[in-house]
């Protein structure tokens, strides 16, 4: 064994190095991996109440679902930036709407509502608006949580790898489903003060 340590003894060293390099190198990619994670949810959370507040308190027919999309596209392009990838706004917008594609049906009934909320609003010239910014608000709050978690996939995985947008959308609510009601419980407290104080 002695001899062997003194034979290859560089060839060990070297290997354990490389051995360790690596080990140290895993740690790091998870930890930036985890942090960046934990930057993404604190952004997502921060556009939703952000578009919840924006779409709720907009009095302007399809002006909500137009400032919907732009807000979304925005948080896309700082989640790419996070994960240290240059995407200009018409590229996040265009991501954007692969996901409300991808997503199908359930996006077009939260469209549905806020064109039936601009609707009311426009009979009742407005004074409808406490009653429908909840439900508006924790809709395109709910849009922006799936959009956002979506972009963080394809961001952190380099592209959706080999899965299609509609795959990722539908693990996505398969997942938060479930958490819906925790999910947009902030929110929609937020919400109920913040409309609550425009009531009285």
């Amino acid at each position: 064994m002695l001899e062997v340590l003194d034979r290859e003894g560089k060839a060990i060293i070297a290997l354990n190095a490389s051995l360790f390099a690596s080990d140290v190198s895993d740690r790091i990619g998870e930890l930036k991996r985890k942090v960046r994670g934990k930057e993404v949810a604190r952004l997502i959370n921060y556009f939703m109440f952000g578009k919840a507040i924006v779409v709720g308190a907009n009095p302007v027919p399809v002006f909500d679902i137009l400032a919907g999309i732009a807000t979304d596209a925005l948080m896309v392009q700082r989640i790419g930036a996070i994960y240290g990838t240059e995407f200009s706004l018409k590229s996040a917008q265009s991501m954007v709407l692969e996901i409300l594609r991808a997503w199908g049906l359930m996006a077009a009934a939260e469209y549905g509502l806020h064109l039936a909320a601009d609707l009311l609003r426009t009979v009742t010239f407005g004074t409808s608006t406490v009653l429908t910014a909840v439900p508006q608000g924790l809709a395109a709050a709910w849009s922006t949580y799936v959009v956002g978690n979506a972009a963080n996939i394809y961001f952190r995985d380099a592209g959706w790898s080999g899965r299609s947008a509609k795959d990722i959308v539908q693990g996505i609510l398969a997942g938060a489903e479930k958490n819906k009601t925790s999910i947009l419980e902030p929110i929609r407290d937020q919400l109920m003060a913040k409309f609550g104080r425009m009531r009285n």
